[in-house]
């Protein structure tokens, strides 16, 4: 219970879903997926048994740049052991006659676990018996995103581990765990599935039509400033908003217009994405903090409190785009 109480400032779980998912978690379920909703506390379920007595390491594994640093910034916070994969980290910790310590989440991007030297690195913690589970993070990625298709035959090699294989997702549709499990080499009767409604009860939607031409760059601009001023009890210190586009030139001159950060796929270096968040996250930087226009590279793996404003100017590129998109606020 204290473990629970330093992650989340108090003894109650948010609900009873969590609560059965964290026990699937715990009693060692070697191969569970949990479809919650966005913010329905599914970060817990690998946190929580990194605090208790006797926890070794949990890999996770992040699809996103943008998911890798969020993940890393909050274990930190929670007073977590973290570390970022890399050979050469692991390498310099090896030479110093040291070794990952119990407690530890290990991150690692998707891409990498293909890499001889982290195969060498997970099955030597196995040997060790000291790989509690693999958290496999925003899993429909692998199988509605096609640019994932390449990592899956390394992510696949996690299956066949002596260990827990925890897969999480916000957004994962019913249709695609044949697929899911074709692509992984898993069978249906293989998994533990734990599913919950998606639905945010604390989101309100709306949708605003106009007609061909009216719908400006200007306009966008007045109406997202608009819709953020309108919001009730808002606090200009706290409260953040988020315009989405489908266009990166969009993106670019509606960030200029309204004087506020950017966030755009495009830029390539991982120090500058994770500044622009930081800033954001702490309401400095711009003129309006407060503010950030992004395309969908922020589209998972962004868990800003404060959050009152989703606003997207065009139709997303799927609707599983826009249930993770509208879900990064309530």
């Amino acid at each position: 219970m204290l473990a629970l109480y330093s992650l989340t400032g108090g003894f109650t779980y948010k609900s009873q879903r969590q609560i059965e998912a964290m026990n699937a978690v715990l009693c060692k379920t070697p191969r569970l997926m949990v479809t919650m909703e966005t913010g329905g506390g599914k970060t817990l379920l690998f946190f929580l048994p990194l605090k208790m007595k006797g926890a070794a390491v949990t890999i996770y594994v992040a699809p996103l740049i943008v998911l890798m640093h969020d993940i890393v910034h909050r274990a930190r916070q929670a007073g977590i052991p973290c570390i970022q994969y890399s050979e050469s980290h692991i390498a310099s910790i090896q030479r110093s006659g040291g070794r990952i310590q119990d407690g530890t989440l290990v991150v690692v991007m998707q891409e990498m676990v293909g890499y001889e030297s982290f195969q060498k690195f997970s099955n030597e913690l196995i040997a060790e018996h000291r790989l509690d589970r693999v958290v496999l993070d925003e899993i429909h990625m692998t199988v509605c995103d096609q640019g994932y298709r390449p990592e899956l035959i390394a992510i696949r090699s996690l299956f066949q581990k002596v260990t827990q294989v925890l897969m999480l997702s916000g957004t994962m549709p019913t249709y695609v765990y044949n697929a899911l499990g074709k692509e992984l080499g898993f069978s249906a009767s293989d998994v533990t599935f734990l599913r919950y409604p998606t639905v945010r009860p604390n989101i309100s939607y709306n949708i605003l039509e106009f007609e061909k031409g009216q719908l400006t760059i200007n306009a966008v601009r007045s109406y997202f400033e608009r819709y953020f001023d309108e919001c009730e009890d808002l606090d200009d210190t706290e409260d953040r908003a988020i315009l989405y586009c489908q266009k990166v030139s969009d993106a670019t001159n509606l960030a200029a217009l309204l004087r506020c950060h950017l966030y755009i796929g495009s830029e390539k270096d991982q120090d500058v994405r994770k500044a622009i968040l930081d800033e954001w996250r702490s309401g400095v930087g711009k003129q309006n903090p407060h503010f950030i226009v992004a395309t969908k590279a922020l589209t998972v793996g962004v868990d800003v409190p404060h959050v009152r404003l989703v606003m997207h100017w065009g139709i997303p590129s799927s609707l599983i785009d826009y249930v993770q998109e509208s879900g990064r606020a309530g």
